[in-house]
């Protein structure tokens, strides 16, 4: 069957399975049927922004009434904040250069319990991270 779990998905996953059709990531959106993944509002703000920017408003709708069919939405609250907050942090002294979306989203994830599902660059080697490129 694939790859079974749940994850948090972040905005390059989405536009790599879902704008470039890139198939290493065909198992965790196309044979979870079932499974329940998550993201953030702060993904889908960069998504939605990407798409509306590049194909406009029907596009970018569509889009993000697709992914919201698959995909639960946690809200972000302030324990999120600030971990995300230190975990940017102590990546910069580190010379790992996290965007605070993705900080965001990689905490969510670690407080959900689940992997957080990217391809960034920025991640790889990360623990928790399902790494996909």
């Amino acid at each position: 069957m694939g790859i079974v779990g749940s994850y948090l998905v972040d905005t390059y996953a989405l536009f790599e399975w879902y704008v470039d059709g890139n198939l290493a990531y065909r198992p965790y959106f196309v044979e979870m049927e079932g499974e329940e993944s998550y993201t953030t509002h702060l993904t889908l703000l960069e998504f939605y922004h990407g798409v509306f920017h590049d194909a406009g408003k029907s596009s970018a709708d569509e889009m993000l009434d697709l992914v919201l069919s698959y995909l639960r939405v946690v809200p972000l609250d302030i324990k999120s904040v600030k971990d995300a907050a230190i975990f940017r942090s102590e990546g910069l002294r580190t010379k790992k250069k996290y965007s605070y979306v993705d900080s965001a989203n990689y905490v969510v994830a670690r407080h959900l319990r689940v992997p957080f599902l990217t391809g960034d660059e920025a991640f790889r080697d990360v623990p928790n991270v399902a790494f996909v490129k």
